[in-house]
């Protein structure tokens, strides 16, 4: 490792690789599942069928919460301070959005819970803490 590396906190912990890399697929899986339930709306409304307003809401909402998952699994990477609180409340978002499907029976939502549990998790373990402080020290 550099001695500059060094300086600004080294690479960054395994664990916090691990959770940026489930974020990552977090995100995919959002962009696909919104995908799909636009082309369920786009269906409906083509068929004159009746849509419900929170599939509405959905077909917006879900792209965003995927892009700005990815942003954040990749902001991540710089260590900056607010980015990890960021990304609980985006993982807190996923939480409630999965608890929505779980009494429909729908086992995807239980995956996505434990998930967005894990990364939080892995988020606020020690050697991420150090890694930030280290890389905030260094910068000012």
């Amino acid at each position: 490792m550099s001695d500059l590396t060094q300086r600004r906190g080294g690479v960054a912990p395994p664990v916090l690789r691990a959770a940026r890399v489930i974020m990552y697929c977090q995100a995919v899986a959002s962009a696909f599942i919104a995908a799909m339930q636009l082309l369920d709306v786009l269906q409906r409304v083509q068929h004159d069928q009746q849509v419900a307003g929170l599939a509405y809401f959905a077909s917006v909402a879900d792209p965003v919460e995927a892009v700005l998952v990815l942003v954040c699994a990749f902001l991540l990477g710089s260590g900056w301070v607010w980015v990890r609180p960021f990304a609980v409340i985006l993982e807190v978002i996923a939480i409630l959005g999965a608890l929505v499907n779980v009494p429909s029976g729908y086992f995807p939502a239980v995956v996505a819970i434990l998930l967005a549990i894990s990364v939080m998790v892995l988020l606020f373990r020690p050697e991420v803490d150090d890694w930030i402080a280290a890389r905030n020290v260094a910068e000012k």
